[in-house]
Formats: C-alpha cells, structure tokens, sequence
C-alpha cells in the first residue's frame, strides 16, 4: 500500500496503531491517507461528497490476515495476528 500522494510505502502496523480512525497520516509527504479494512482485504480509499459516505477505491490489496469486527465501541481489526482496537468518530 502507497501514500495516494508521494507514493511511499505506508506501513500497515503502523497505521493501525498510531492512526485515528483508520486516518492515516504519511510520514514523508504529511498527507493524509483513509485505510479501510474488510475481512481479508485492505483498500486506500478516498471520501467523495460531504460528508460521504460514498468513497472510491484507490488500490486494493488482499491479505487473508486481515478480520474485523465491530461492537458498540470499536472497530476491532486483527492484521497479521495482531488485534487492533479503532475508536469512533464521535
């Protein structure tokens, strides 16, 4: 996966852990890049409209080691056998 804008290769993991609401900020460029997860998949997406939620699909990887799940108060992502815990936007 690659920042939408420099191209650089943007870590999965990182993201994950340091990123608000899956809102990835590129560490090189400083632009913002919007990762969405879907059991077995991850997709670089950008919003159209206001405030959405329409989006279109930049690139697209599959990776089996990706589950999700979603409760009340978070959305749960396990990627490469680690759990990830995702707060939503209030």
């Amino acid at each position: 996966m690659k920042c939408k804008s420099c191209s650089s290769e943007i870590d999965i993991s990182y993201a994950l852990s340091k990123s608000p609401f899956c809102w990835h900020e590129c560490v090189k460029c400083k632009i913002g890049n919007h990762i969405r997860f879907i059991k077995g998949q991850i997709e670089l997406i950008e919003i159209i409209g206001a405030p959405g939620p329409d989006w279109k699909i930049i690139q697209s990887e599959k990776d089996d080691s990706v589950s999700i799940f979603t409760d009340p108060g978070y959305f749960h992502v396990w990627y490469k056998k680690n759990h990830y815990e995702i707060e939503p936007r209030k």
